[in-house]
């Protein structure tokens, strides 16, 4: 994963096997069967594509304002508007490709397209936002950063060095989350607010907290 102005890390193992037992709990399980058949799938094809490992990255968060003009009561006023800005970027393990692939086909016919040089798929969101899908035959990787996905199926980021409170929360674990507080407040501006005692509040919640971990 990309390790630098990480904000959060969301890492988890999920079994297969024990989806497929909950929905059969649930009774679930044929209903999902039904629905499923009309992809020309089932679920355990479907599950059989994951190895339930994955992990969800925040990084590059961004919160701050700009000017913005309205018109107010037939006047044209100037306010403050705030605007946050991050990426995410989403990693799922592959058992088997081909059933992975089957999925592909359902997210074309959602809108996805394939990138112009077969390295990828693309969704289009906005005028100016995608979110881009890569993978191999071990990983597929969702992020809003076309970069970020080339370099995690490169292996580009192994030499970067993550930070100590992800790697002690994540390995050996099922579950973790961490909120990196320091950094997510690092990009926060105070001036986003009009209120002085606002931006003063903004300013010294930043020294309240570290980090936030749960893993278990």
């Amino acid at each position: 994963l990309p390790k630098k102005n990480m904000d959060m890390l969301l890492s988890m193992h999920i079994s297969p096997s024990g989806v497929r037992t909950l929905l059969e709990k649930l009774g679930l399980f044929g209903i999902t069967n039904v629905g499923l058949a009309s992809k020309g799938l089932d679920v355990d094809y479907l599950l059989e594509a994951f190895t339930g490992d994955m992990a969800i990255l925040m990084s590059d968060f961004v919160l701050d304002a700009e000017m913005k003009s309205d018109m107010f009561m037939g006047q044209m006023v100037q306010h403050k508007e705030q605007k946050a800005s991050m990426t995410m970027t989403y990693v799922i393990g592959i058992n088997k490709k081909e059933n992975f692939m089957h999925l592909i086909d359902m997210a074309k016919e959602g809108g996805m397209q394939p990138l112009k040089d077969g390295s990828g798929f693309v969704l289009p969101l906005t005028s100016s936002d995608s979110v881009f899908l890569m993978l191999n035959d071990r990983y597929a990787v969702i992020t809003s950063k076309r970069n970020y996905a080339t370099g995690f199926l490169s292996g580009a980021f192994k030499g970067q060095k993550m930070k100590d409170i992800y790697t002690d929360a994540a390995y050996g674990q099922p579950f973790a989350l961490t909120l990196d507080i320091n950094e997510l407040f690092r990009n926060v501006d105070p001036a986003i607010s009009n209120s002085r005692r606002d931006s003063a509040i903004i300013s010294e919640s930043k020294k309240l907290l570290s980090n936030i971990t749960l893993k278990g």
